[in-house]
C-alpha cells in the first residue's frame, strides 16, 4: 500500500478519497495536493510527511502521528484528529473550520494565518505554539494548556478558554472582548493593546501580566490577582475592581480617574449581571 501511494502520489490529480488507510506507515511521504477528504487515518504514521495543499475534509486522524509534517494550506474542515500527535507541525494557512482536535499534542505547531473557527480544542496542549493571525472564532479551548503560546493579531470573539492555561502567552492586539476568562490562569501574559471589552476576568491570575495599552472598558476583574501587574495606558472605563491583590493606592486612585469603579457594594450585582450576559 505504501509503494502504491508513493507512485500515484506523483500525480497530484489522483482521487485518494474515503480511503481506508488506518495503522498505516506513511512517514516522509509526499501527500502534496492529493483528494483524501473522508479517508481513515486512525492511528496512521504521517510524521514528516508533504501534505501541503492536501484536502483532507472530514479525514478521520484520531491517534495519527503528524510530527514534524508539513500542512500548509491543507484543508482539514471538519476532520476528526482528537488525540493526534502534531508536535512541531506546519499548518500555515490552513482550514481547521469545524475541526476536533480534542487532546491533541499542538506543541511547537504553527497555526500562522489558519481558520480554526468553531473547532474543538478542549484539553489539548499547545504550549509554544504560533497562532498569529489566527481565527480562534467560538473555538472551545476549555482546559487548553497556551502557555508560551503567541496568538497576537488573533481574533477569540465567543471562544471558550474557561480553565484554560495562557501563562506566558503572547496576545498583543489579540480580540477577546466578552469572553469568560474567570480564574484563568494568565501570570506573565502579554496583552499590549488587547481588546477585552466586557471581558469576565473574575479571579483571574494576572500576576505580572503586561496589560499596557489593553482596553478593559466594562470588564469585571473582582477578585482578580494583579500583583506586578502593568497596567499603563489601559483603558478602564467602567471596569469593576474589587478585592485586588497587588493593586496599590496609587494604581486603585489613577484607574478610579479613568472611571474604573471600585464600589464594593456593586461588586457581586455587577460581577453576576456580566456572567449571566456571558451566558445569554
Amino acid at each position: 500500500m505504501k509503494n502504491q501511494i508513493i507512485k500515484k502520489s506523483q500525480n497530484w490529480r489522483e482521487d485518494f478519497s474515503n480511503y481506508n488507510l488506518g495503522k498505516r506507515n506513511l512517514s516522509g511521504l509526499n501527500l502534496s495536493g492529493l483528494d483524501l477528504s473522508g479517508s481513515n487515518f486512525t492511528n496512521a504514521d504521517l510524521s514528516y510527511a508533504n501534505l501541503v495543499d492536501a484536502d483532507l475534509s472530514n479525514a478521520n486522524l484520531t491517534g495519527a502521528c503528524l510530527i514534524g509534517a508539513k500542512l500548509n494550506r491543507v484543508r482539514l474542515d471538519r476532520a476528526n484528529l482528537n488525540r493526534a500527535n502534531l508536535r512541531g507541525a506546519l499548518l500555515i494557512e490552513a482550514n481547521l473550520i469545524n475541526a476536533s482536535l480534542i487532546g491533541a499534542d499542538l506543541c511547537d505547531t504553527n497555526f500562522a494565518g489558519a481558520n480554526l473557527s468553531c473547532s474543538y480544542l478542549s484539553y489539548a496542549c499547545l504550549i509554544s505554539a504560533s497562532l498569529i493571525n489566527t481565527s480562534l472564532v467560538a473555538v472551545h479551548l476549555t482546559g487548553a494548556d497556551l502557555s508560551s503560546a503567541n496568538l497576537s493579531n488573533s481574533c477569540l470573539a465567543g471562544s471558550y478558554l474557561i480553565d484554560a492555561q495562557l501563562i506566558d502567552a503572547r496576545l498583543n492586539h489579540t480580540y477577546l472582548a466578552g469572553l469568560d476568562l474567570s480564574g484563568t490562569k494568565l501570570g506573565e501574559i502579554k496583552l499590549n493593546s488587547a481588546t477585552l471589552i466586557n471581558a469576565n476576568l473574575n479571579g483571574a491570575d494576572l500576576i505580572n501580566a503586561d496589560l499596557t495599552g489593553t482596553n478593559l472598558e466594562n470588564a469585571v476583574l473582582c477578585n482578580a490577582d494583579l500583583t506586578n501587574a502593568v497596567l499603563s495606558k489601559v483603558k478602564v472605563n467602567k471596569a469593576v475592581f474589587g478585592h485586588n491583590r497587588g493593586l496599590s493606592k496609587l494604581l486603585k486612585r489613577d484607574l478610579i480617574r479613568g472611571k474604573a469603579i471600585f464600589d464594593d457594594a456593586l461588586l457581586s450585582e455587577v460581577a453576576v449581571t456580566r456572567k449571566e450576559r456571558t451566558i445569554l
